[in-house]
């Protein structure tokens, strides 16, 4: 009897929707119109081109994966160019797209908020917010989204306030494996009974040096309760590396000597010695291969990460600092290959792609679906806070 009722509760629950393929333009014209479409668990594939549109998600679990950084979602001075304000979990999915020319009083370029989804391997630059978070806003108690292997560069100020390119208000983000570069005020601005984890992220060369903010921008101000900072890369941001505890610290080893919480640990003060050599001033002068650490200039951002094997690089060794480590980075050699596109060149038109999947910048194959992952970038995974090792 018990095993009757029992088969007929799993016979009520409702069956999983297929995974589906889908494509923009050739099924969809636009990308909104293929989320508002597609069912649950579908792929949405988005072909090279410009794409004038501010999508929403509207609390669906859709992966939206573009071709790398020549998938370009433009706000055109419109914003957030992306939302994610209905309860999206991590299985809600942005990847491989640039997302520019946002403007927005928080989150000119992504709004994430009461929401977990999934930002991944997207180069988030040139946009701008009047209050806060002028690449991506986090909020909300509940709120626990993943940012992995993003480059985040050129995001600003509107000619008022202060926001910050990656600001978390009281929500629990995991910032793993970005490259947060030349944003004109702090990299990343915590705050709230948050717990976030910044782990391997590259932070150099962030803030104004001239102008009415000038002298503002540190490569992370921490002012959440628990904040998890770890393996990551500072260089040169404008303020300080780190403002925490009420103190600013020009160099994060000064920090964690002072400080000796284990939370903050295993930073370093190092140049990135990214293959550009010296890095463009503007993005319309900028290709996303510029923001690579050298091997030939022996970065220390190479093998400078968490060494746990979870964070280990496709290749197996250990993990590259910034957005181009760890076991889901994007495809170096197609990132460098893109030169990023702005407003000089908005008025170029979607290309008109052949009748399959896009390459992908993960290879020649669309990147692995989010299930499949390994720890700590499954779905359900939250990886300890606190290494204990190098």
């Amino acid at each position: 009897m018990k095993i009757t009722l029992m088969l007929a509760a799993l016979l009520a629950l409702p069956s999983p929707v297929p995974a589906a393929d889908f494509w923009v333009p050739q099924n969809f014209a636009t990308i909104q119109e293929a989320i508002d479409a597609v069912p649950e668990g579908a792929r949405i594939f988005v072909a090279e081109g410009r794409y004038v549109e501010n999508i929403d998600f509207g609390g669906k679990a859709v992966e939206v994966v573009g071709a790398g950084p020549a998938t370009i979602l433009d706000g055109q001075g419109f914003g957030p160019v992306v939302r994610f304000d209905s309860g999206e979990g991590p299985f809600s999915v942005l990847d491989s797209v640039t997302v520019t020319g946002g403007s927005a009083v928080q989150g000119g370029g992504i709004l994430i908020q009461d929401a977990s989804p999934r930002v991944l391997r997207s180069v988030i630059a040139g946009n701008q917010a009047s209050q806060r978070g002028s690449g991506v806003f986090i909020g909300g108690a509940g709120a626990e989204p993943d940012i992995f292997n993003n480059l985040i560069i050129f995001n600003t100020n509107t000619g008022s306030g202060d926001p910050h390119a990656i600001q978390v208000d009281a929500a629990s983000p995991r910032i793993v494996n970005n490259t947060i570069v030349r944003n004109d005020s702090n990299g990343i601005l915590t705050a709230g009974n948050g717990a976030p984890e910044i782990r391997n992220n590259i932070l150099a060369r962030n803030g104004t040096r001239f102008g009415e903010f000038a002298g503002r921008g540190r490569g992370i101000c921490d002012f959440a309760a628990g904040t998890v900072i770890q393996y990551n890369l500072f260089f040169r941001n404008v303020r300080s590396a780190l403002l925490t505890a009420g103190q600013d610290f020009r160099r994060i080893r000064n920090a964690e000597a002072l400080l000796q919480r284990g939370r903050l640990a295993f930073n370093i003060d190092a140049a990135p010695r990214f293959s550009a050599g010296r890095l463009p001033r503007v993005l319309e002068a900028a290709s996303a291969g510029d923001f690579v650490p050298s091997p030939e200039r022996l970065s220390r951002a190479i093998g400078g990460g968490d060494p746990a094997p979870q964070y280990d690089d496709a290749d197996g060794m250990r993990n590259t600092i910034g957005f181009t480590g760890g076991p889901y980075a994007p495809s170096i050699l197609a990132w460098s290959a893109s030169r990023l596109r702005t407003a000089s060149s908005r008025n170029s038109t979607p290309s008109t792609p052949a009748m399959a999947p896009p390459v992908s910048i993960a290879g020649a194959s669309p990147p692995r679906r989010i299930e499949n992952l390994p720890i700590p970038y499954g779905p359900s995974a939250r990886p300890t806070n606190v290494s204990t090792s190098r």
